[in-house]
């Protein structure tokens, strides 16, 4: 029995050490062999594509996570690959009936004081800036709802990620803010406000404040501030404030 055993691992010593081998030879199948596989268009289409998402589900159950992270689940992440970026800007050029390119932003802007966006300003805050809507400000009262709701004249930017909206129509107000993130670049996002207020009819003008930007409009029964800046994590950092509006 013993004698058997001996020679049946004996046996198997080459063939255990030849395979090594094989396996080494197997990787050399020549150029590309490590490429990835191409991405099905039919799956990209549909990650891309607009969703219905509930903002009080945007957080995950961890409970039976073997790993997590440090995060406030406030926002699902920014996805800023090339793909999304162009998607994202495409709908804002199509969002001006555009069929070229937004027009870039002028070089004589108006500068005023810096605006720190990194100083935890929030709505209330950013709608107090401006002195017509200070009266109105006070009284926001934060849900999704507002953002779903938010007239197409000055629009969300086309695939924003939603911070937080706000808004307030009690007492004769008829205000509503919304924080967003992009990764589209912060001075495309501003040309773009800048050209949908002027293709929309209303008054419009831009200052920069340190480095960041604030498109004022108004007409047609509507006035808006949107304040645009970038972030340290390379994004654009975007706040709506808008009084009237359907």
């Amino acid at each position: 029995m013993m004698r058997r055993f001996s020679s049946l691992v004996h046996s198997r010593v080459p063939a255990m050490l030849a395979l090594p081998v094989l396996l080494a030879g197997c990787g050399d199948s020549g150029e590309g062999a490590f490429l990835p596989p191409e991405r099905d268009p039919i799956a990209v289409q549909a990650v891309n594509d607009q969703i219905m998402t509930d903002p009080d589900l945007s957080a995950r159950n961890e409970a039976n996570a073997a790993l997590t992270t440090s995060t406030d689940h406030s926002i699902p992440p920014v996805v800023g690959t090339r793909e999304a970026i162009s998607s994202a800007q495409q709908e804002a050029l199509e969002l001006i009936k555009g069929t070229g390119a937004i027009p870039a932003l002028p070089d004589d802007i108006e500068e005023g004081d810096a605006l720190n966006v990194e100083a935890g300003i929030g709505l209330q805050g950013m709608a107090a800036l401006t002195p017509e809507f200070a009266p109105c400000a006070g009284g926001l009262g934060y849900t999704a709802r507002w953002a779903a709701e938010w007239p197409a004249i000055m629009p969300i930017y086309p695939r924003a990620n939603l911070r937080e909206s706000a808004g307030n129509t009690a007492g004769g107000c008829a205000l509503r803010s919304a924080s967003l993130l992009t990764p589209v670049a912060y001075k495309d996002v501003a040309a773009f406000y800048l050209e949908k207020a002027r293709t929309e009819g209303l008054r419009a003008s831009i200052r920069q404040l340190g480095p960041a930007y604030v498109v004022s409009a108004a007409g047609r029964g509507v006035e808006a501030r949107v304040y645009i800046a970038p972030t340290a994590y390379g994004q654009t950092r975007l706040d709506i404030v808008l009084q009237g509006g359907d």
